[in-house]
């Protein structure tokens, strides 16, 4: 269910509720940041479950600039990906854990940097 529909349900049932719709800070830096580096890479890595909205939504405004690919761990990359790219940007999902990121950070740079 979309939340414009969820809302309307809502009003219908409870006249005097009060709807905010609006993200965290972390979130919205994190969409900030992914737009902003986008026009300085030329392929994006979105770190994050696939049922995560935040990774999801992540991963919609990345693909709207640059090459972009949500994945959930190392297993998800395909390296094929980094042929004839320069920069590859990666950006995680509010609740990815920093040790699955940092593991992905030094796996790209050693099997495309290095490898």
């Amino acid at each position: 269910m979309k939340l414009e529909q969820l809302t309307t349900l809502l009003k219908q049932k409870f006249a005097a509720i009060e709807i905010v719709d609006d993200i965290c800070v972390a979130t919205k830096i994190r969409q900030q940041a992914v737009l902003a580096m986008a026009d300085d890479i030329d392929i994006c890595i979105v770190v994050g479950d696939q049922k995560s909205s935040n990774s999801r939504e992540l991963y919609e405004l990345a693909r709207q600039k640059v090459t972009s690919y949500q994945i959930n761990d190392i297993q998800d990359i395909d390296l094929s990906w980094f042929i004839n790219k320069q920069c590859c940007g990666i950006t995680a999902g509010a609740s990815t854990p920093s040790f699955l990121i940092e593991s992905i950070i030094d796996y790209i740079d050693k099997e495309v940097n290095h490898g």
